[in-house]
């Protein structure tokens, strides 16, 4: 009877080993999935609202990494990175504003008694919905597409200049007296 235990034992440490490098492709595909999706084949509404909620702390966990990740590109500029760090505690306000407006509850009030038993669910599917479009947009403000004038100005070149020839530390384009090469129109 041992032997099958230990026989039992080897062969699960086998199939989690040659398993491992299709889990990672199966996480990543999971990511991209809300936790509605991921989550809503369980067989209780406890379960799925743990799922939900894991999902979600996922979803932050991808969205600090790549907060951290734009703060080391600007890090060498401290307006860009006065302005990332106002800009990523503004959006942590409006998320949970927005989550809290969806589902208003009063002071001491339970969201349970008044949602019922499925709003954890759709409040962590919501957060990690938000949370992914959050990173977009903070990966958007490291992207500077070839042709693309209207890449932001956190997006360097081997230069450690912004796009389109503009110093990011004088703010001023090349070869062009004006603040960021903008010239106002003329009044027709």
């Amino acid at each position: 009877m041992l032997r099958f235990h230990v026989t039992t034992g080897v062969w699960r440490v086998i199939l989690a080993v040659f398993s491992l490098p299709g889990s990672v492709g199966l996480i990543h595909a999971q990511s991209e999935k809300t936790p509605v999706e991921v989550c809503g084949d369980l067989h209780t509404q406890g379960e799925m609202n743990d799922c939900a909620a894991a999902e979600a702390k996922r979803a932050d966990a991808v969205l600090n990494a790549t907060y951290k990740e734009l703060l080391s590109k600007v890090k060498g500029n401290k307006t860009a990175t006065q302005k990332v760090i106002a800009a990523e505690n503004a959006w942590i306000v409006f998320r949970d504003a927005e989550l809290a407006a969806e589902w208003p509850v009063a002071e001491g009030e339970n969201p349970n008694f008044l949602y019922g038993s499925v709003h954890p669910l759709c409040y962590f599917n919501e957060f990690a919905t938000m949370t992914r479009e959050r990173v977009e947009t903070l990966k958007n403000l490291m992207r500077n597409e070839e042709g693309d004038v209207c890449s932001s100005g956190l997006a360097q070149n081997d230069r450690g200049d912004g796009p389109h020839g503009c110093n990011s530390t004088t703010g001023k384009a090349y070869n062009s007296p004006n603040p960021r090469g903008v010239t106002a129109p003329s009044g027709e």
